[in-house]
């Protein structure tokens, strides 16, 4: 049998309560951005809409962020955002993609409204803008 090992811990009850550096209450009070993403020719709502944001305006889109897509109203929010420098990126197939940069300070609410416009495609010689029922 192997003895047993046991620890006892002394706790001195008369011992001042433990000091948490003044830098450690510093944390930034944390913001908002709410949006809509519509299409320029007629404002109407563009639900499915991604929408990116990455923490630092100059991110292209191959970095990581977070994402939220348009609900059926074409609006998207993202909440707890740390005060910063941020780039957004929206995009939809059939739809030019648009970036736009924006600082986020704590406690406010942003908002942002990106306006699409359609893509053409070029296939075979023809123009193709989807949605259209021309050739």
């Amino acid at each position: 049998m192997q003895p047993s090992t046991r620890s006892s811990v002394v706790v001195d009850r008369d011992c001042a309560p433990p000091q948490i550096p003044s830098t450690a209450l510093q944390v930034p009070l944390a913001g908002a951005i709410v949006g809509f993403v519509a299409d320029s020719a007629h404002a109407c709502a563009i639900p499915g809409a991604v929408v990116d944001l990455h923490f630092d305006s100059t991110a292209d889109v191959r970095s990581s962020g977070i994402r939220a897509v348009a609900d059926s109203g074409g609006g998207f929010k993202f909440t707890g955002v740390i005060p910063g420098k941020y780039g957004m990126i929206v995009r939809l197939f059939g739809f030019r993609r648009q970036l736009r940069s924006l600082e986020v300070s704590g406690g406010k609410v942003d908002t942002v409204i990106f306006r699409l416009s359609e893509a053409s495609f070029h296939h075979g010689g023809r123009v193709i803008t989807p949605g259209s029922s021309k050739p």
